[in-house]
């Protein structure tokens, strides 16, 4: 499944990009979504940062689920 991922703020420029798109073999029972961008993106390990799949913040992927986009986000603040 290829599916759109989209990076912000720290974690864009850190990367030199903003969006691509991965590939990702839906035939295993679960993906843990933090390791594997960590282990793509070593410099990731040293950074704070959330998963959202299809905008649900969490950091597995199921098998055979259908997604359509994931975003990495760095902690941020509000008011």
């Amino acid at each position: 499944m290829i599916v759109d991922v989209h990076y912000f703020g720290m974690i864009s420029d850190r990367l030199g990009r903003s969006t691509e798109q991965h590939t990702f073999d839906n035939s295993s029972k679960e993906i843990n979504l933090r390791s594997y961008f960590e282990h793509r993106f070593p410099e990731l390990k040293e950074m704070s940062f959330k998963i959202a799949i299809n905008q649900e913040l969490r950091d597995v992927l199921y098998s055979k689920e259908s997604i359509h986009e994931i975003a990495l986000l760095p902690p941020f603040a509000g008011g």
